[in-house]
């Protein structure tokens, strides 16, 4: 899958129109499945600037967001259709089950595979979401695992089917990785890995801060995070508020800054800008804008 890999966070905006009517109090849950903002997100522009080795490059990335009249998200349109040095559409669909809950985001792509992640629930809490992967179609699955009365996951557990080639190098036929979660107040504020996860990522622990205004991309799940086990590195969607800090733990920690700016009337995010310093030994800054709006499928 060919989402824009550099995009670590790949989070940040600045708002066409905000307007406080449409507030929302965040008490949204993402493990409910239900992704329904009073104040639907209808774009996001991507300003990227790169400096490296091999010189500068300049560039902007739109994303397009389409929405039903019960105003649940329905498709995502990705990058102009151009990701990675290839010019090909890119975009999720959303299907929802009878009881208005994702039921499952199906990836479209030119040149790749068309690949669903089915949703799965129990108690009226996300179970896990299971996709097929590799050319045997094996299932790989994400695990939310719950204490009683909670309604956010103490673990998140990836399965992950090895292939042949790779068995003899991990010594298992199933990787199950296992992240223990902390919640404040409705935010992940600490994923700390297992020895598996540890071994496979090299990550020991991860902290994450937040500001104190609501979170517009909470409960918005997406193809290429499931797919790349992102729910850790970036919980972005996870959490009520806006992260702005997290600090990796591992042989070489860490440290991500986010800086928003915010609408005056209602506390939406405006603008989120980052850096990046790459393995390539290049510096990638990044600012995204959040467009607001009503843009509903014709029916």
């Amino acid at each position: 899958m060919k989402h824009i890999k550099l995009f670590i966070i790949p989070l940040i905006f600045v708002v066409a129109g905000c307007n406080p009517q449409h507030y929302t109090d965040g008490e949204q849950n993402a493990f409910d499945g239900r992704y329904s903002p009073s104040l639907p997100i209808t774009g996001m522009v991507h300003e990227i600037y790169e400096v490296g080795e091999f010189g500068t490059t300049d560039r902007t990335v739109n994303d397009v967001w389409t929405w039903n009249r019960d105003r649940q998200l329905v498709t995502v349109h990705y990058g102009n259709g151009y990701y990675d040095g290839i010019q090909s559409p890119i975009y999720d669909t959303y299907h929802y089950n009878s009881n208005g809950r994702i039921d499952s985001i199906v990836y479209h792509s030119d040149t790749e595979a068309q690949r669903t992640f089915k949703f799965h629930y129990g108690n009226g809490l996300l179970q896990r979401i299971t996709y097929p992967f590799g050319q045997e179609n094996q299932i790989r699955s994400t695990e939310f695992r719950y204490s009683d009365g909670s309604r956010y996951p103490y673990a998140i557990v990836l399965v992950q089917p090895v292939a042949d080639w790779l068995r003899d190098i991990y010594h298992t036929d199933t990787l199950v990785q296992c992240w223990t979660l902390q919640w404040n107040d409705g935010n992940l504020v600490r994923a700390t890995a297992d020895s598996m996860a540890h071994y496979c990522t090299g990550i020991t622990q991860i902290d994450y801060q937040y500001d104190n205004h609501y979170n517009p991309l909470q409960g918005q799940f997406t193809s290429n995070s499931i797919f790349e086990n992102r729910f850790i590195d970036n919980p972005t969607y996870l959490s009520r508020n806006n992260m702005i800090q997290s600090t990796v733990y591992s042989s070489n920690p860490t440290t991500i800054n986010l800086a928003y700016q915010y609408c005056s009337n209602d506390g939406y995010p405006l603008s989120l800008t980052y850096t990046i310093h790459t393995l390539i030994y290049s510096t990638i800054d990044i600012t995204t804008t959040f467009q607001y709006g009503e843009p509903f499928m014709d029916e």
